[in-house]
């Protein structure tokens, strides 16, 4: 997911825009309109920020809904770590 996230984060800014997350949508072949993209784009950006950050870009994979995202794991590991510290 990580790895997904830099590749559509086309200005390297670690955030997704909405011009990069369409970009993406329309790379991968999905046929989807600008509305539901739009629509998809606003329910993922929990922050309403305009921007969708790491975390809520992974909202969309298998993994996160599981539990399973690595990477999530990783850097929760490494908070407990540094809070025992």
């Amino acid at each position: 997911m990580r790895e997904a996230f830099r590749y559509i984060d086309t200005d390297h800014s670690q955030s997704i825009s909405i011009n990069e997350f369409a970009q993406a949508i329309e790379y991968f072949r999905l046929k989807l309109s600008f509305q539901d993209i739009q629509k998809l784009y606003r329910f993922l950006d929990s922050e309403l920020k305009g921007e969708l950050g790491y975390d809520e870009f992974t909202m969309l994979s298998e993994e996160n809904w599981m539990n399973l995202d690595p990477y999530k794991q990783y850097k929760s590991a490494m908070e407990k770590h540094q809070q025992r510290e």
